[in-house]
């Protein structure tokens, strides 16, 4: 009797422990799903908050990291290499849910249009695999931050000698669409790649180079103000053997003084390798 009781109870516990591992199953499988919709139900909340074009937050970018292209001469190879490598380091630079606009001077009529317009929608690196899901983050990334910039790169238009070049007027227009009071309060910056041969309807430094305070008083002047308060300005000098009499020192001091006088802080003088 004891022995048939032992085998009973033995059978009862057996059943029992396969009972609750089924249970523990199950539950481990719910919180799995649950874990899943949670997530699914984080990364359609972060999406709805972005735009999705430009995966700039709907209330608007953070900051605009604005780079102006002076394109009007021909670049060389390496010159060509340098700028390439250079953008993509600028691109890293942009913090998340910032936008980057890169322009090219005399391309999108009067009030510049960006070629490329993107906020950086955040790689995932600092996201937690328990409340997101890095590898989706990732991806979006590379699609909508990476993949726009690397296909203007490639697809930048050919480099044809353009009669003007009016890197004033492309500045201005920067200002009024990406900066002033009613621009985004964040860390602003404005990156100017360009020989600095203004040569625009009106003025011409081709012609001459002018006390820069005398000008920004002058009517030309004042009609090609641009509000860049509190924007970090940074000029890369295109070299050009052929208009090496006209990129003196005295150039490079206009520029400084004008953009300090439009209430830009620079930040960096450099030199375009090439």
């Amino acid at each position: 009797m004891v022995g048939r009781h032992g085998n009973s109870r033995g059978r009862r516990a057996a059943v029992d422990r396969k009972s609750l591992i089924g249970i523990s199953l199950m539950t481990g499988v719910v919180l799995i799903l649950g874990l899943g919709i949670y997530l699914f139900g984080q990364q359609k909340a972060a999406i709805a908050k972005l735009d999705p074009n430009s995966f700039c937050p709907n209330s608007g970018p953070i900051a605009v990291h604005s780079v102006l292209i002076d394109r009007t001469d021909p670049l060389n190879d390496l010159q060509r290499e340098a700028l390439r490598k250079d953008i993509l380091h600028w691109a890293d630079q942009v913090p998340k849910y910032a936008a980057l606009r890169i322009y090219e001077v005399g391309v999108g009529g009067t009030l510049l249009r960006p070629v490329v317009d993107v906020c950086n929608p955040g790689d995932g690196s600092d996201a937690s695999s328990l409340d997101s899901n890095p590898k989706f983050l990732k991806r979006r990334y590379r699609e909508k931050f990476l993949d726009p910039l690397e296909a203007m790169l490639a697809n930048m238009r050919a480099d044809t000698e353009q009669d003007t070049s009016p890197i004033m007027q492309a500045v201005q227009a920067i200002s009024v669409r990406d900066f002033g009071e009613t621009g985004p309060t964040g860390e602003n910056t404005l990156t100017i790649v360009s020989d600095l041969l203004q040569n625009g309807p009106g003025f011409s430094l081709y012609r001459g180079i002018p006390d820069a305070t005398s000008f920004s008083q002058s009517s030309i002047g004042r009609s090609l103000h641009a509000d860049l308060s509190g924007v970090a300005v940074s000029i890369y000098l295109i070299n050009r053997p052929k208009d090496a009499r006209y990129q003196t020192d005295a150039l490079g001091t206009f520029w400084i003084q004008w953009l300090t006088s439009q209430g830009g802080d620079m930040a960096a003088f450099k030199q375009l390798p090439g």
